[in-house]
């Protein structure tokens, strides 16, 4: 072993120059093309914080976004694209979003310095996107409506008759049925999901709206509830906890890829490397509330920290998106 240390050493020193090389010139670069343009669905308030922290490192880079949902984005990205006008050089979408647009064509790989330090669920093998943020579904609770002796323990848990009529579910929650195919396997999350049909859930559409319904009594039980979300509302004093049955996958990641043919293509490298760093990531993590993959970054908050947490190839399910949406409609009821 102690023979082999020296070598080890050595390929570091002499890999570490090239790095910074090339970083380097992805900086020279990025101070000639002087604009970014960025399509995103990140907030307002986020975005100019985001902005405000890339241009203390890079004061030369003008950035320029469009924000709006996933679906109008990843629309306006591929119109522009099948057209023939590429002005965009990073776009942030939602997982079955991304997963698509990679899926045309419209896209360049990127292997950021920064992605060996996130988790497999929030990135994919061939090196398109990695994941800006995730979040993660637990199931809330009203205090006042479920007693701590009656919380679920497991999904099963979820139906037992006395929950007919109190379970709540937003009308999108088809990427929680494939995570339940993940843990369950296909036919065991369908005869679930069959059983859930009989429970007389209400439906609403909206994840803020669904945590303020459990607040207010409308539902007892939220299985999806945003971990985020309950977190806000419970530090606010509503009645409302959550329960996580363990281990906890990420839903489809909002991640950010590199468009292809970027008119600013390094500006737009150090974009992605800003949004990926450490630092944007425990701001994420740690002030917005969300889900993050990077494995150094340390969650404030101990009980987040304490849960243990699974990985979960999304592009596998991704691929067979249509499917799942069907199935779930279908037996929910929801056409």
């Amino acid at each position: 072993m102690m023979q082999l240390l020296p070598l080890v050493f050595f390929s570091l020193l002499t890999a570490m120059p090239g790095f910074a090389q090339a970083q380097a010139q992805i900086v020279e670069a990025a101070k000639a093309e002087k604009e970014l343009l960025v399509y995103a669905t990140t907030q307002t308030p986020v975005m100019t914080r985001l902005i405000q922290v890339f241009n203390k490192k890079y004061p030369f880079v003008k950035v320029e976004y469009y924000r709006a949902g996933a679906e109008k984005v990843a629309q306006r990205f591929d119109t522009e694209h099948a057209a023939g006008r590429h002005i965009v050089d990073v776009v942030n979408l939602s997982g079955s979003e991304m997963y698509w647009t990679v899926k045309k064509g419209n896209f360049v790989p990127y292997d950021s310095p920064e992605r060996k330090h996130f988790r497999a669920s929030y990135k994919d093998k061939q090196g398109y996107w990695t994941a800006q943020y995730s979040t993660i579904a637990v199931i809330g609770y009203n205090r006042r409506l479920v007693p701590a002796q009656s919380v679920p323990k497991t999904y099963d848990d979820l139906l037992n008759p006395k929950w007919k009529g109190q379970i709540g579910l937003d009308m999108t929650d088809d990427d929680w049925y494939m995570l339940l195919v993940h843990v369950m396997g296909e036919k065991k999350a369908l005869e679930f999901v069959r059983g859930l049909a009989k429970q007389g859930v209400q439906f609403r559409r909206g994840r803020q709206l669904a945590a303020e319904l459990l607040a207010a009594g409308e539902w007892a039980l939220a299985p999806t509830l945003r971990i985020a979300a309950g977190e806000e509302i419970r530090k606010k004093g509503a009645p409302v906890d959550w329960v996580a049955i363990e281990p906890l996958y990420p839903n489809p990641p909002n991640a950010l890829a590199l468009a292809r043919r970027a008119p600013h293509p390094n500006a737009g490298k150090l974009w992605i490397d800003h949004i990926l760093s450490k630092e944007v990531q425990d701001y994420y993590a740690n002030e917005v509330g969300v889900s993050v993959g990077r494995t150094d970054v340390q969650l404030a908050n101990e009980r987040l920290r304490t849960l243990r947490y699974g990985e979960i190839d999304w592009p596998v399910y991704l691929e067979k998106l249509q499917h799942y949406q069907n199935e779930w409609r279908k037996t929910l009821n929801l056409y």
